[in-house]
């Protein structure tokens, strides 16, 4: 009895969301599915591929590929709807002008377009004045507002100037007579508000003062330790130059030490170029009898 009830719901089709409308009783949806349902895969008459029952319906194969006549761009038969749809080279009408433009060049025509409404370029400052661009050249000769756009610019610019120039002075007002000051509180003559004014002023120079001297000196900062690396970088410099001349110096004179060879031992005495002779011991003592004689 559920069973029956059950089926006896109506439903909708589950292609709907592809664009089926049927709606039916539950134990009926097979046999719409199986065989009325165009949103259902089916074989295309023309080939093996798969295409939708509604689309099968076509003498031709949905598959066959066709040229756009607009584009000249190669497509499938089924593709072609959706092709078409968003076809660059298809004409389009100009919702302002009425003249055919491409799909492709329709907005920036849009944007140009002669007979599209625009405002006045002084709409900003007032102009109520709207209609096709073609006629803003001559309304622009004539308008008062365009005239008058250069002065308008300078007083808002001097506005916001004094704007800025007054929420200074506020300040400073509200820094010497505070707005929350009691009516039987001191009342400041003109003597000590001129005073409290300069001390102002004063203390104003001094913050810029310790302002430019904080530069200063990490200027002098940079420049100490710029200065001190390049001295380090120097003395590093004159370090090994100086132990370059030092090995320098011991291989000469390790050089000539080698070329000099070992010198002359006791009893020995140069001759001539190098030669060496020796003198026997009991010659020199018959010598030296000889001469004490």
């Amino acid at each position: 009895m559920v069973a029956s009830l059950v089926n006896d719901l109506l439903v909708l089709c589950p292609n709907a969301e592809l664009g089926c409308p049927t709606t039916c009783a539950r134990y009926l949806l097979a046999g719409h599915l199986r065989d009325a349902c165009g949103f259902v895969e089916v074989k295309c008459s023309g080939c093996d591929d798969l295409v939708l029952r509604k689309d099968a319906a076509e003498e031709d194969c949905m598959h066959q590929v066709l040229e756009c006549a607009y584009c000249f761009e190669s497509f499938r038969r089924i593709d072609m709807e959706a092709h078409e749809s968003h076809c660059p080279q298809i004409l389009a009408e100009c919702p302002y002008c009425t003249t055919d433009q491409t799909r492709a060049t329709i907005t920036a025509h849009t944007a140009a377009c002669p007979a599209a409404p625009t405002a006045c370029g002084a709409s900003t400052i007032g102009c109520p004045w709207a209609g096709a661009r073609r006629d803003l050249p001559a309304h622009a000769s004539i308008c008062a507002f365009t005239l008058l756009r250069p002065v308008l610019a300078a007083h808002t610019a001097r506005l916001e100037t004094l704007e800025l120039e007054n929420r200074a002075l506020r300040k400073k007002i509200d820094i010497l007579l505070p707005p929350g000051r009691d009516d039987d509180g001191p009342v400041y003559d003109d003597q000590t508000i001129q005073l409290l004014t300069e001390q102002e002023h004063l203390r104003g120079d001094v913050e810029r003062l310790s302002a430019s001297l904080g530069e200063m000196e990490i200027k002098q900062s940079m420049l100490l330790m710029n200065e001190t690396l390049r001295t380090k970088e120097e003395m590093a410099g004159m370090r090994a130059a100086i132990n370059g001349m030092r090995m320098q110096i011991h291989w000469l004179l390790t050089a000539r030490l080698q070329r000099a060879g070992p010198g002359p031992g006791p009893g020995e005495r140069a001759e001539g170029a190098g030669s060496v002779r020796r003198v026997p011991e009991g010659a020199a003592g018959a010598q030296g009898d000889r001469v004490k004689l």
